[in-house]
């Protein structure tokens, strides 16, 4: 008997980048591109201010690997090993709000 059910496998897509999240990465971003690095590697108070907003508009708990430690990296390398899922994730987000940016 068929039915009208929505399938449970559905995109989170759809719900993850809102207007406000695509807001927050876009101004993020901006702030990691032109942020100085300091001695100890470090961006500045804006940029990280900035870039944890963002990480609590997706959700992400403290533990989950930060999006824009991506930047540069398009597999996971030997400092993620550990984590591989993980890094996908992250990557997978940053993918999808640079192409929701560049639009």
């Amino acid at each position: 008997m068929p039915t009208n059910r929505t399938p449970i496998n559905r995109s989170r897509r759809s719900s993850r980048i809102t207007p406000e999240v695509l807001a927050a990465y876009k101004l993020a971003r901006k702030l990691y591109d032109e942020s100085n690095v300091d001695k100890w590697g470090q961006r500045s108070e804006q940029c990280n201010r900035a870039c944890s907003r963002l990480h609590d508009l997706l959700s992400r708990s403290c533990c989950d690997i930060d999006i824009f430690d991506t930047i540069g990296c398009e597999e996971a390398g030997r400092s993620w090993n550990e984590e591989p899922e993980e890094f996908a994730a992250a990557l997978e987000i940053r993918r999808e709000l640079e192409q929701a940016a560049a639009l």
